[in-house]
C-alpha cells in the first residue's frame, strides 16, 4: 500500500497498517535518506512521530524504549513494510547505514578513508558509540575487505558490507 507524502514522495506500508493512510504525513530528509513523519499532540504538547517507529511499536506490541531504534533492513527509510523493519540499538542501526550516513569521505567504501599524514588507507568501525581503529593499508580494496571482515565479526548478518 502506498502513502502519498509531501514533495512528491511516497512511503510503502502493509495492508495491516492501512489506517495510517488517512493521516497527513510529510517527508523528512535525514542523513542522505528520507523518512515519513507527522506531528501529533501528546499530553498537550506537539511531538514528531515517524511512521517506521509507529509501525515497529505495533509489531513489538509496545512503544520503543529509550535507546531503541527502528532499522530499515534495505536502507530505504520510506519502505515501512513490516518485513523491512527491525528493532535495533543506535550502534546496530548505524552499521546497516550507507557509506555517507554521517559525512562524505575520501574513499568509495564504507569505513575507509585516506589518511594524509600516513599516506595510507585507514579503516575504522564503531560499536556502542566507540570508534575502533582496524588498521592502515596501502591498498583501498584491502582496506575495504578488512572493514568487511571486522563488520561480520561484530555484527553478523546485520552488517552492511562493502562490495569488493
Amino acid at each position: 500500500m502506498i502513502i502519498k507524502l509531501t514533495k512528491g514522495f511516497e512511503a510503502i506500508i502493509d495492508d495491516i497498517d492501512a489506517d495510517l493512510v488517512d493521516l497527513n504525513w510529510c517527508v523528512k530528509p535525514h542523513h542522505r535518506n528520507f523518512y515519513a513523519h507527522r506531528g501529533e499532540k501528546r499530553d498537550g504538547r506537539w511531538t514528531t512521530v515517524t511512521m517506521h517507529n509507529k509501525i515497529l511499536a505495533r509489531i513489538i506490541g509496545r512503544p520503543l524504549k529509550k535507546g531503541e531504534m527502528t532499522d530499515h533492513i534495505d536502507g530505504n527509510g520510506l519502505n515501512n513494510i513490516r518485513s523491512n523493519l527491525r528493532l535495533a540499538t543506535n550502534s546496530l542501526n548505524k552499521i546497516n547505514g550507507n557509506k555517507y550516513a554521517t559525512k562524505p569521505t575520501t574513499s568509495q567504501f564504507k569505513g575507509v578513508h585516506w589518511h594524509k599524514q600516513h599516506k595510507k588507507w585507514m579503516v575504522r568501525i564503531s560499536k556502542d558509540n566507540k570508534r575502533i581503529q582496524i588498521g592502515v593499508f596501502d591498498n583501498e580494496i584491502n582496506a575495504a575487505r578488512a572493514y568487511n571482515d571486522y563488520a561480520r565479526m561484530l555484527y553478523g548478518d546485520r552488517a552492511k558490507l562493502n562490495e569488493v
